[in-house]
């Protein structure tokens, strides 16, 4: 790293390659490494990008805004986080921690480390390979920059550190998503990163138990252990309600089931919990992927949740789709195992799987 800085500051004085050469040959810098260094520099666009990142960050009036969306497997997350994506000026990390595919640089790198360089927009520490690169295919407003920059492949562009570094430097809005992570852990973030705001998106772990009994790459205990799934529930349902109380204005939590059955009401709360304003591109996303009926979001049209369209309701029958399909094994252990957590949650238990099968038995109460 030492040595790519020295190479691309001489060059940036107008300094040529056998001058470089000659001036950093402690560094043991050969004129052929110069050239790489700065031809790299040049043909991944790093060069224009940081001129204009300079520009941007130069103008900018407030700092980049930071957020985090804490969850666990089968939890609707990645659905929530295309949501959010559609805020103008998003930076889309989706689950930056996925350690298979992720290689550190660093080996004493940890997930907070990963988390806080990526919020700053510093991939160094990081490295995707190209059966990773997938993961970076969520990110819709880096993909096309990938692919059509200087016409250069996306395996160059989007797998490089310094290109992801200035791409990332330009958007105002910085959103990450994680199941990774366990909620207790973001305290000491929260603390290195004052301006991140955090949502814990919880759902009835009865749907999630039996849902990720559906998904064949859930065989880890992990992940389809009934007793790990609980208590990794319940801490983090437990501190979602302590860090809402310690960090009021920075941690929210939701709820799955009313994000599916009133997902306007939702992005309502989620927007005025992130000062953001709901704009025409996040109306038609709601329209497009749900069943609520047509409405336009016109300029000056009253967004308020007391106006009519804070009430309608998403009746897609998957969000309880679970509650004909669970176990009774499944479910009488998960409500022993969870009910701490759920209690906090406003889920209510049943007595047994025949009243789970009423669909006239209300499992949730009002939380907020």
């Amino acid at each position: 790293m030492e040595k790519r800085e020295a190479i691309l500051s001489l060059h940036s004085e107008g300094k040529t390659c056998q001058e470089i050469a000659r001036t950093l040959s402690s560094l043991k810098v050969t004129k052929s490494t110069a050239w790489y260094t700065t031809k790299r520099y040049k043909d991944t666009g790093t060069q224009e990008l940081q001129e204009v990142a300079n520009l941007w960050l130069q103008n900018a009036s407030a700092n980049p805004r930071k957020v985090l969306i804490l969850t666990t497997w089968r939890s609707g997350s990645t659905f929530f986080g295309e949501l959010l994506n559609q805020f103008p000026g998003s930076y889309y990390f989706f689950e930056p921690l996925i350690e298979q595919h992720v290689q550190r640089a660093a080996t004493n790198s940890t997930q907070m480390d990963i988390l806080e360089h990526l919020f700053n927009c510093n991939y160094q520490d990081i490295r995707y390979s190209k059966e990773s690169k997938w993961i970076l295919r969520h990110n819709s407003r880096l993909m096309p920059i990938c692919k059509k920059t200087l016409g250069f492949k996306e395996e160059d562009l989007c797998l490089d550190s310094d290109f992801l570094s200035k791409v990332c430097a330009l958007f105002p809005i910085r959103l990450m998503k994680t199941v990774r992570l366990e909620t207790r852990n973001v305290e000491d973030l929260m603390k290195k990163l004052p301006g991140l705001k955090v949502i814990s998106l919880i759902r009835d772990p009865r749907g999630i138990v039996a849902s990720r009994e559906r998904m064949p790459w859930c065989s880890r205990p992990q992940c389809s252990d009934v007793q790990h799934v609980c208590e990794r529930y319940n801490r983090d349902v437990e501190s979602s309600f302590e860090f809402r109380s310690k960090f009021s204005e920075r941690f929210m939590v939701v709820r799955y089931e009313d994000m599916s059955l009133n997902l306007y009401r939702t992005v309502q709360r989620v927007s005025e919990f992130l000062d953001f304003s709901l704009s025409e591109k996040i109306i038609s996303y709601i329209q497009n992927h749900t069943n609520l009926p047509q409405f336009r979001a016109r300029k000056g049209h009253d967004m308020s949740l007391k106006h009519s369209h804070g009430t309608f309701r998403n009746t897609k029958s998957h969000t309880f789709e679970w509650r004909s399909t669970i176990k009774s094994e499944a479910l009488n252990q998960t409500q022993q195992l969870c009910a701490s957590g759920m209690n906090r949650m406003g889920y209510k238990l049943v007595p047994s799987i025949g009243v789970l099968h009423n669909p006239n038995i209300k499992l949730m109460d009002q939380i907020y």
